[in-house]
């Protein structure tokens, strides 16, 4: 079973303690990533004139479209990365098949292979 970890975070300006599996470290980041957001949306116009509610739920719309964008980057990286790891193997493959056609030939041919092949 994990560890559990506590540690103290400020968010919005306020004091939260948090526990869980993750380190110190990564609640500390995950509360300073909430906090860069939290001023982001303090420095729109007309933020502060809004209720807190509005508020609030602008802040959850903001997070879940950055979590979805960033889904979609990573399902795009993993795309790229398959279609790359195909391309390795294609290469692979092809490379046996070049060094079989070579080993025909020089049998073929009755010819010593050269040094450095």
């Amino acid at each position: 079973m994990s560890e559990t970890n506590c540690t103290e975070v400020v968010i919005g300006g306020k004091s939260f303690r948090l526990s869980g599996s993750e380190d110190s470290a990564y609640m500390q980041e995950v509360a300073s990533y909430l906090n860069q957001k939290i001023s982001e949306m303090e420095s729109s116009p007309g933020w502060r004139r809004l209720p807190a509610d509005e508020r609030h739920m602008m802040l959850l719309l903001n997070l879940a479209d950055d979590y979805f964008r960033e889904k979609k980057h990573s399902e795009m990286l993993e795309s790229k990365a398959e279609g790359m790891e195909d391309d390795i193997d294609d290469l692979r493959h092809e490379l046996v098949r070049e060094r079989m056609q070579n080993e025909r030939s020089r049998d073929e041919t009755g010819s010593e292979p050269q040094s450095g092949e």
